[in-house]
């Protein structure tokens, strides 16, 4: 079976990373530790979180210390879109690395996306699909 180089190389990352563990799997408790331990523990999230926090604060109007992390993890989103794609535009269709930071302020639920290398963008209306579990080709 033919492969081309693209191909196998995101199929190889995908393998890497699986085998890395960077899936987050593990018992979830509070969600504010939660996402703060898996930023700690990954340099891209501990990086990529704060910057995320600090957006939706200066967005808001409200101190950093009133928006909590729900959710910081890698994720492979399916297009280069990032899962916010925007009306009329086109987007390269390959597997793309990336994060996915779900914060909370005044009781609302805030999304950011990004690629490995960021900065995180607000995501005010991400796709229905979602992305994929980091390390998943999306073959399943």
């Amino acid at each position: 079976m033919f492969l081309g180089p693209i191909l196998r190389l995101l199929l190889a990352t995908a393998l890497l990373a699986s085998a890395a563990g960077v899936c987050g799997q593990g018992e979830k408790g509070d969600e504010e530790e939660q996402g703060e331990e898996m930023s700690a523990d990954d340099p891209v999230l501990a990086k990529l979180v704060p910057q995320a926090r600090a957006d939706l604060a200066e967005r808001l109007s409200i101190p950093e210390d009133d928006v909590e992390v729900v959710r910081a993890e890698r994720v492979t989103w399916r297009d280069s879109s990032l899962g916010c794609p925007e009306e009329g535009m086109f987007y390269m269709q390959m597997l793309t690395d990336g994060v996915l930071i779900e914060l909370e302020a005044d009781g609302k639920t805030y999304a950011y996306h990004s690629n490995l290398e960021g900065p995180p963008v607000y995501c005010e209306s991400p796709s229905a699909d979602g992305p994929l579990p980091a390390g998943d080709d999306g073959s399943t």
